[in-house]
This record gives structure tokens, sequence and C-alpha cells, in this order.
């Protein structure tokens, strides 16, 4: 019995591991995406500040 504890444990361990690493894959994936709807948005209003300040 002891030794399928072992087992268990040291499976446990992996999928925690795994969990823990696609989880920071999907942040990273996240993140990026965001920093290019950032600069996207920043390119596109770029010009409309010539036209707002004026006003």
């Amino acid at each position: 019995m002891m030794s399928r504890i072992r087992v268990l444990e040291q499976e446990n361990e992996e999928l925690a591991k795994a969990n823990a690493s696609g989880r920071t894959a999907r942040l990273q994936g996240e993140i990026a995406l965001n920093r290019c709807l950032v600069s996207d948005l920043k390119q596109a209003n770029a010009g409309s500040s010539v036209y707002v300040r004026p006003m």
C-alpha cells in the first residue's frame, strides 16, 4: 500500500507541474496578444490625436 501511495504522489507532482506549465504558457500567450492589441490601438489612434488637440 505504501508503494501505491508513493506512485500516486509522484503522479500528482507530475500533473501539478504539467498544470503549472500549461497555465504559464496560456498566460504568456495572453500577454503577447494583449501587447499586439495595445500596439495596434496606439497605431490606430496616433493620427486622431492631431484632430483632438486643437479642439
